[in-house]
């Protein structure tokens, strides 16, 4: 069958307008019932797409829907928005690539408390870049995650050594113009962070080092390098919300090493690298 963006969006619209089943209707929120009674308040909630095979040998990163501070009485139509998330062109089309058939992708939806995030990032248990150079990288921001797993943040990085302790081996502040917030209606927004904070890291080292071990424990755990979503509470509590297999470059060898300068050309810029390998093409600003 040859998809087209008309019929994405046709099969989006039936799941949306659909009714869900009383069974599958009762069981949502008696779920949030009980996670309000443990929680003894009524937090919002974070829905995450959850499909068969997502985070595996194949990632599916960013392929799939995920909401973020959704207030109760919208989580049931969230719900339906994220198994829509199954149809939008771009699933579509990275498992038409991948050869995986429609049958084999059944949607789950992982509902969660949202964190109070003051702030949040990404953290790989090996530099995906150097394998083999026994370090690990930290990036994170102020606010919610999102921005810096979606790459519209300029994020603050650590690198650390896999020793135990684990040691700082560098920092670097990003720029950090904006953060994701939660808005009081339900969603999120960037907003501008304020001039005085955006020179300053968004961790402190003894928190970086905490994440670390986390992060080295969570590899451990699944036996493989992981990449790994956390936030940082208002309270300093560190908590990982989603681990996932690092797909780490095999390009690098032990004997290899970073390229120099090129005699007789200016370095004008310095950076991270996005990928390994080369390529070309405009760059905005």
């Amino acid at each position: 069958m040859r998809w087209t963006s008309a019929t994405s969006e046709a099969i989006r619209q039936a799941i949306l307008a659909a009714v869900l089943p009383p069974g599958l209707e009762a069981a949502i929120l008696d779920g949030y019932a009980g996670l309000s009674a443990s929680l003894d308040s009524k937090p919002r909630i974070a829905l995450r797409s959850s499909a068969v095979g997502e985070d595996g040998e194949l990632s599916f990163a960013g392929q799939y829907v995920s909401l973020l501070n959704v207030p109760p009485g919208e989580i049931l139509t969230a719900y339906k928005e994220v198994i829509a998330g199954l149809y939008t062109p771009r699933a579509l089309c990275y498992r038409a690539i991948k050869g995986i058939p429609d049958e084999d992708v059944p949607m789950g939806v992982a509902c969660l408390a949202m964190v109070d995030a003051v702030a949040s990032g990404v953290a790989c248990s090996v530099d995906p870049n150097r394998p083999d150079a026994r370090r690990m990288v930290i990036n994170g921001a102020w606010g919610l995650g999102s921005g810096t797993v979606e790459g519209s943040v300029s994020p603050d990085t650590w690198t650390v050594s896999k020793d135990e302790p684990p040691v700082i081996i560098a920092r670097a502040a990003g720029s950090k113009e904006t953060s994701v917030e939660p808005l009081s209606q339900g969603g999120v927004e960037a907003v501008s962070v304020p001039a005085e904070l955006r020179p300053s890291l968004c961790l402190s080292d003894s928190q970086v080092q905490e994440l670390a071990q986390l992060v080295q424990a969570a590899e451990s755990h699944y036996g493989v390098p992981q990449e790994v979503e956390w936030a940082l509470d208002r309270s300093g509590r560190i908590f990982l919300l989603q681990a996932r297999p690092l797909h780490a470059s095999s390009r690098w060898t032990e004997k290899e090493e970073a390229p120099g300068e090129v005699e007789g050309h200016v370095l004008l810029l310095a950076g991270v690298s996005a990928s390994t390998g080369c390529g070309s093409g405009p760059v905005f600003l």
